[in-house]
């Protein structure tokens, strides 16, 4: 595959829904979900993608949003990109991770991470420590989001 820059894939989806019935503290701000956003592939460590996420600015109406991974192998970069859907545009973030949140670099060797199943741990405790959420959750009446998750491994990788 190319490491050529490219734009995130998204997709929206309008459901249609009525007062939501989560938890108080989550309540008022989830009373009316406008949409359901999805996005995949942001792989922030291309500036042109990275621009992209800061330029994500808060909207009037009250947004979900699932971003379902390889946005980054480095975990700053990932957190600092959650944060930014966050801060910046959307009432709920669900994250999923992808195969490129798995790879271990250099970065991930001085912190001790062993093998990418310590690594998924690591993203999990983090999302928890911001907000993401990473389990399934009903953000209003009639809607839940199931974040899915599953391991890579190089050998089911069967691309030349």
């Amino acid at each position: 595959m190319s490491r050529a820059a490219r734009a995130p894939s998204t997709r929206v989806a309008r459901v249609p829904t009525t007062r939501a019935s989560t938890s108080r503290a989550r309540a008022s701000a989830m009373r009316d979900v406008a949409g359901v956003y999805a996005v995949s592939d942001v792989h922030v460590d291309h500036e042109k993608n990275a621009a992209w996420v800061r330029a994500l600015r808060r909207r009037d109406d009250v947004d979900v949003a699932c971003v379902c991974g390889d946005v980054s192998d480095d975990l700053d970069a990932l957190e600092e990109t959650l944060e930014g859907f966050k801060r910046a545009a959307f009432a709920e973030v669900f994250y999923t991770f992808g195969n490129h949140e798995l790879w271990l670099g250099e970065a991930d060797e001085t912190r001790g991470t062993k093998d990418s199943k310590a690594k998924i741990e690591e993203v999990f405790a983090m999302c928890a420590r911001i907000g993401v959420q990473t389990s399934p959750m009903k953000v209003c009446d009639g809607l839940w989001i199931a974040p899915v998750h599953s391991y890579h491994h190089k050998a089911f990788d069967t691309e030349p």
